[in-house]
């Protein structure tokens, strides 16, 4: 089966490749790394401010997660690789269709 994985590049996507390509050998993959950072609002500050204050076990344990990951986890498997600012472009669809892929996860 001809696999291939479109995701973002953070720990636990890494994490994700490395445990789907350990079961089902995975063809390639495509990260994608936004170079720009979303804008910061009244809105997002505040909830950041909530999640830290009512949520803070949640906010710890998804970064001691993450930090298992980077230290379990720290490379994607050595596969064809396509890192790109935005998924949705035609290069990532150019890149696909030349591996014939069975599946494409997202």
């Amino acid at each position: 089966m001809n696999i291939v994985l479109w995701i973002g590049n953070e720990s636990n996507q890494r994490a994700l490749a490395n445990k789907i390509h350990n079961k089902l050998p995975i063809a390639a993959l495509v990260t994608e790394s936004r170079k720009t950072k979303p804008k910061l609002t009244l809105n997002k500050i505040l909830g950041k401010v909530a999640e830290k204050l009512f949520l803070s076990s949640i906010s710890n344990a998804w970064v001691s997660l993450k930090a298992y990951y980077d230290k379990n986890y720290p490379s994607y498997p050595d596969v064809k690789r396509l890192d790109v600012e935005n998924i949705n472009n035609e290069e990532v669809l150019n890149f696909t269709k030349s591996l014939d892929p069975d599946i494409i996860i997202v």
